[in-house]
């Protein structure tokens, strides 16, 4: 009775191993279908200990035959098939069930890391947008800036803290952007919906970006123009006071020579050559 009930534990024992490994693999991936990455590990741990329990314990009957029924009977002889039959589905199931963890195990990985790169998205969303805020804030208020601190006129001074406040800006900008790129390279999984995402957000701030480097180069050159042509008029003038004092001091040479006709003359003639090469010079000015 023993050995018949000890030959169906063999055979059953061998049907069970035989549907585990579909069955582990069918409830842990439902799990991780619906999310329960946690409630995963903790079934994967339970259900492997189990089927590994079960089949160490027949193990250990069959090698140890410890019934007191089954001591004086030489089970290799009675039962070989079936045990020979039973040492390859143990010897099978250790190996695929080491091969089912490491695969769940990934599996479960990459669910861990889609939660992780989920939370790690929301956050780079969330500075690119409130970066673009800033810097949007800080464009408005570098123009009203502008605005304020030329009403009272122009000065080289003035125009040094234009060019401060704005670099200003523009150095915000640079840090964030490492930032932002920082906080990308942690994204490093494929799965479709992160990639997207990512994809999205980086698409966001590469656009936000291009379009203030644009209005960089165009206020960097507005800055230099208004340099060179503010350097061009104070040369101007430069020469204008030049051109007078050189006037004077020949006319004033002509009087204390007593060359009062002379002195005029030369103060007309002069002057006019001087009013006509200024003329010239104020209208390539003007069509700057």
């Amino acid at each position: 009775a023993k050995l018949k009930e000890f030959k169906n534990d063999i055979y059953n024992m061998t049907l069970k191993l035989e549907n585990t490994i579909p069955q582990i693999r069918e409830e842990i991936e439902s799990y991780l279908l619906l999310d329960e990455v946690e409630f995963a590990k903790e079934r994967l741990r339970f259900i492997l200990r189990n089927a590994l329990m079960e089949a160490d314990f027949l193990n250990e009957n069959i090698e140890t035959s410890f019934n007191q029924e089954l001591i004086y009977i030489n089970l290799q002889a009675t039962l070989g098939s079936e045990i020979s039959q039973w040492n390859k589905s143990y010897s099978l199931l250790q190996n695929r069930l080491n091969e089912l963890n490491k695969y769940l195990q990934g599996r479960i990985q990459e669910k861990e890391d889609l939660k992780k790169y989920s939370v790690i998205l929301d956050e780079l969303d969330n500075r690119v947008y409130n970066i673009q805020d800033y810097i949007d804030r800080e464009l408005d208020s570098f123009k009203n800036f502008v605005v304020e601190i030329l009403e009272d006129g122009y000065s080289k001074e003035k125009f040094d803290l234009i060019i401060q406040a704005f670099n200003k800006i523009s150095q915000y900008v640079n840090k964030y952007d490492g930032i932002v790129y920082k906080i990308s390279h942690q994204i490093t999984g494929k799965e479709k919906k992160v990639a997207k995402k990512h994809r999205k957000i980086i698409n966001n701030w590469v656009n936000f970006k291009e379009n203030f480097d644009s209005i960089f180069a165009d206020y960097t050159n507005g800055f230099q123009f208004f340099n060179e042509l503010n350097e061009k008029i104070g040369n101007f003038k430069d020469n204008i006071q030049t051109g007078i004092l050189e006037i004077k001091e020949n006319a004033k040479n002509k009087v204390i020579n007593n060359q009062f006709h002379d002195a005029f003359k030369t103060i007309k003639k002069e002057a006019d050559i001087l009013i006509k090469q200024k003329a010239e010079e104020i209208k390539d000015l003007k069509s700057i």
